[in-house]
This record gives structure tokens, C-alpha cells and sequence, in this order.
């Protein structure tokens, strides 16, 4: 069964619930899992700090403010007062690899409207990609801003090639919210469809403009 949501398809069978965390079951054992691995030397002491504020006295990492930039960071530190952190980092990169692939998979539905499509293109990102020859991958193996934020990334181009540009631009400044690198391209995209609605309505305006003088000269 799916649904039809101002012509955003969502599938609801169970198969599909399946495929996704058999999916991101087995991309965990191909890829494995890190903890206190590369960005977390920031992120761990600064939830560590706001648990304990004693913790760290004059370390230079806490002089600069980009724990203060996004709610992650104030958000894990919450969290961390009541589960440990190594099983909330767990946990949450669990979840957000199987909210990366649903939104994968309904992305290329909604363009292809095609299941096989949309089963391919999740079983094609498993493994992960460097992207662009740099040193980011298309799948983080440690839990981070940017793979918080990249299910909502991905998500925000259903509405937006829907032409629901009011509900991609509240998931764009949600993303923005988590991890505002991640959020520029899809204010890029916003500012590039704001910019052909204006020349589109410009367009139709001039042509209005010339049809009712073309009558307004020419009567029958």
C-alpha cells in the first residue's frame, strides 16, 4: 500500500520497512562502526563539558564557538546526562542510516515512480563513495552533524522537485538548524527556484501586458 500526499508518494507496506533495516543491517556489517574516531575528538569533549562544566578548565578547543552554531551538540549533551554516550552515538547512527535510505528510496520513487528504481538506488549507496576524490563519503562510519542532517538533506528534494517549496524550505532550515554546511546547497536551490518564478511570472506578466494591448488596438 502507498499513499498520495498532495503528490508525495510515501510507501507504507511492511516489505519496504523490511528491505530498509535489512539494508542498513547489512551496510553496518560491511562498513562497520567507529566511536572516538576523527570529528568525534570535537564532539565528545564539548557534550562531556556540558555535562560537567567543571571538566576541561581553560582548554583553547572551548574559545571557539562552534558547539554554540546547532541544537546536535546541546541535544546529545541532554541525552548524555541519562544513557551513555557511546550508546546514544550508537543508536543514533543506526537511525539516521535507515532514515538516510527511506529517504532515498522515496526520493527515487516520487522522480522515477518505480520501486525497482528506488530498491536499486539504496543497494547502490550501501557501500560507501568518496565524494568528489575528497576525503567525505557519501555514508559516514561514525555518528556525526552531517550524517544527522543528510536524511533531511536528501528528504527536502522530494517536496522541492514537487513543487512544495514551502515544506522544502522548513526541512532546508531544519538542516540548516543541524549542520548549516549541509544546508547550503539546498539554499541554492531555493534562491535558484525563487529566481525562475520570478522570471517565469515576469514572463507571463510582459505577455499579459502585450495581449491586452494587441486587443486593446485591435478590437474585434
Amino acid at each position: 500500500m502507498s499513499t498520495q500526499t498532495n503528490n508525495i508518494r510515501i510507501e507504507k507496506q511492511p516489505w519496504v520497512i523490511v528491505f530498509l533495516l535489512l539494508t542498513s543491517t547489512v551496510g553496518l556489517a560491511i562498513n562497520g562502526y567507529r566511536y572516538g574516531f576523527n570529528d568525534h575528538a570535537f564532539y565528545i569533549p564539548m557534550i562531556d563539558r556540558l555535562v560537567n562544566p567543571d571538566l576541561f578548565p581553560k582548554d583553547y578547543l572551548f574559545d571557539e564557538p562552534s558547539g554554540e552554531y546547532n541544537f546536535w551538540i546541546p541535544a546529545m549533551a541532554t541525552l548524555a546526562r541519562f544513557f551513555p554516550l557511546d550508546w546514544i552515538f550508537f543508536l543514533g547512527y543506526i537511525l539516521t542510516r535507515f532514515a538516510l535510505f527511506w529517504a532515498i528510496y522515496h526520493l527515487s520513487i516520487n522522480l522515477f515512480n518505480s520501486r525497482g528504481a528506488a530498491v536499486l538506488a539504496v543497494l547502490f549507496l550501501v557501500i560507501p563513495k568518496s565524494v568528489g576524490g575528497t576525503a567525505t563519503a557519501t555514508q559516514d562510519i561514525f555518528f556525526t552533524l552531517r550524517s544527522t542532517a543528510m536524511p533531511l538533506a536528501v528528504a527536502f528534494l522530494i517536496p522541492y522537485f514537487q513543487g512544495r517549496i514551502t515544506l522544502a524550505a522548513i526541512i532546508c532550515g531544519v538542516v540548516f538548524l543541524i549542520h548549516p554546511i549541509t544546508a547550503i546547497p539546498l539554499i541554492c536551490l531555493l534562491g535558484f527556484r525563487l529566481l525562475i518564478e520570478i522570471f517565469r511570472q515576469g514572463i507571463c506578466r510582459i505577455y499579459s501586458l502585450h495581449t491586452s494591448s494587441s486587443h486593446s488596438r485591435f478590437p474585434n
